[in-house]
């Protein structure tokens, strides 16, 4: 989106806590056509690399609020830069969810994911255990039992224990 507010001469400007956003969490890229076995992190730079050539400034911040004042936007950020505008296009992704248990942080991109539409083929013959709850849980279920040899549901519920799905 950026890409193309600068193309089209639009004065651009990024404002994200990272760069990359859930990229970040991956570790091979395989499901965007054209790349083949890139990494997460060459392909966060070469998106980066691209948007500079434009010269969008990028500043790694928080958005704390905004607001509309006298017809025009304003913008304020968790290290004070207030910006103005009138118009704002607000990218704001999703956040994965983290189990913060032992080894998680190690094996991200290494076995652990956060996207079964995209990694499910990568899991092709090999048991795996979807944690999660609702329909995006039953989802990846039914998707990795596609290629998954079996598929474990671990799913938080209201009262205290666990149910195993197989």
């Amino acid at each position: 989106m950026q890409l193309y507010s600068a193309r089209y001469m639009l004065k651009t400007l990024i404002i994200g806590e990272t760069l990359g956003g859930q990229l970040t969490l991956a570790g091979e890229v395989d499901d965007y056509l054209g790349l083949q076995g890139y990494s997460a992190l060459d392909v966060i730079k070469a998106f980066s690399s691209h948007v500079a050539k434009y010269k969008v400034p990028v500043h790694l911040d928080r958005v704390e609020k905004f607001f509309k004042e006298d017809k025009v936007f304003k913008i304020v950020t968790k290290k004070g830069i207030e910006v103005k505008s009138k118009t704002i296009i607000l990218a704001l992704g999703a956040e994965k969810k983290k189990l913060n248990v032992p080894g998680e942080a190690e094996l991200t991109g290494r076995g652990v994911s956060y996207c079964t539409i995209c990694d499910a083929p990568l899991f092709k013959g090999k048991s795996t255990v979807v944690v999660g709850g609702g329909d995006s849980a039953l989802e990846g279920v039914e998707l990795l039992s596609r290629y998954s040899t079996k598929v474990y549901l671990v799913h938080r519920r209201d009262s205290s224990g666990l149910s195993r799905f197989t």
